[in-house]
């Protein structure tokens, strides 16, 4: 008799933030948040104000994420 293993695997991330805090003022904008992108993502959307470009920036180094 054939046994089988099965593997369980992560699918690809393209990008894996874990318990980021932060934003452009002293408040932070989001606190703790986790976001996990697959390849291929090629839009955030979001309303006016909610931090898009805030997150972006601290992932991208561009601003620091809050201590």
């Amino acid at each position: 008799m054939l046994t089988q293993e099965i593997f369980r695997t992560t699918p690809p991330t393209a990008l894996d933030v874990r318990n980021l805090s932060g934003g452009p003022t002293a408040v932070p904008l989001f606190d703790g948040i986790c976001l996990q992108l697959p390849p291929g993502v090629s839009a955030l959307t979001g309303d006016e104000g909610c931090g898009k470009t805030s997150l972006l920036r601290i992932v991208c180094g561009l601003a620091p994420a809050a201590q």
